[in-house]
């Protein structure tokens, strides 16, 4: 999988940090493995996609068509990840610089910048991807509100 969330920095539930998505799709950009798909991903967008005259009958053709399988573990344990295109693994809904699929884009995808991390205990560890520096700028964003609101999304 990808080293995103290896490369991501703790922060706490309570902290504000500056976040501005100025559209520069460069976080859809190298993402093979890094954008995994749960199944309320794949019921939205096989809806999305009939709305929009792709020919899809479920979430089975959204599975065959846009997901790549990756194994989690040495257990056989697989996850769903969006496909990825062109010699920059960029994501396969990357329409130029703008997402095809914005309106349903998955769960990571509305994350970001953070990422929840499970703990063996129940808790969650929170954290910041700060690779892309020119986003952390304007309006802070508080941590706790931000996972909130696209969590119950």
């Amino acid at each position: 999988m990808n080293d995103f969330v290896f490369n991501a920095n703790p922060v706490q539930a309570s902290q504000r940090v500056p976040f501005r998505c100025i559209g520069c799709s460069k976080c859809c950009r190298h993402v093979r493995e890094s954008v995994p798909l749960e199944s309320l991903d794949l019921f939205r967008l096989a809806q999305y996609l009939k709305k929009q005259g792709v020919p899809v009958r479920g979430t089975d053709d959204v599975i065959e068509r846009f997901a790549e399988p990756a194994m989690l573990d040495e257990c056989g344990y697989f996850v769903l990840f969006l496909r990825v295109n062109g010699p920059d693994d960029a994501c396969i809904f990357l329409n130029g610089n703008q997402c095809s699929i914005h309106s349903v884009k998955p769960r990571a995808c509305r994350m970001y910048p953070f990422v929840v991390d499970p703990q063996e205990d129940g808790s969650f560890k929170f954290l910041l991807s700060k690779e892309y520096e020119h986003h952390f700028c304007g309006t802070k964003v508080h941590v706790r509100t931000w996972v909130k609101k696209v969590l119950y999304r």
